[in-house]
């Protein structure tokens, strides 16, 4: 018969927890050889969501727009 697959987030909360006994860390041993031990679909380890992305606008204090300012950039007179 065989076992439900291991979850990494499961065993990192076993850990934390102290309850990370010999007898899981045999069974996590074996699920990780059969590759019963799998990434998390909806929890911890799950990919985080990037933000949305924002249209770019132009910068502005009290509805007035702010110019580009440009840089420039001077070298030491010894240079």
């Amino acid at each position: 018969m065989t076992q439900p697959p291991i979850t990494r987030s499961q065993i990192r909360q076993w850990a934390r927890s102290g309850t990370l006994t010999p007898d899981r860390i045999a069974a996590i041993e074996a699920a990780h050889r059969t590759g019963q031990v799998v990434r998390d679909v909806g929890g911890v380890d799950s990919a985080r969501p990037q933000p949305m992305a924002l249209d770019p606008h132009t910068p502005q204090i009290a509805g007035t727009e702010i110019p580009a300012q440009k840089i420039k950039v001077h070298l030491p007179w010894w240079w």
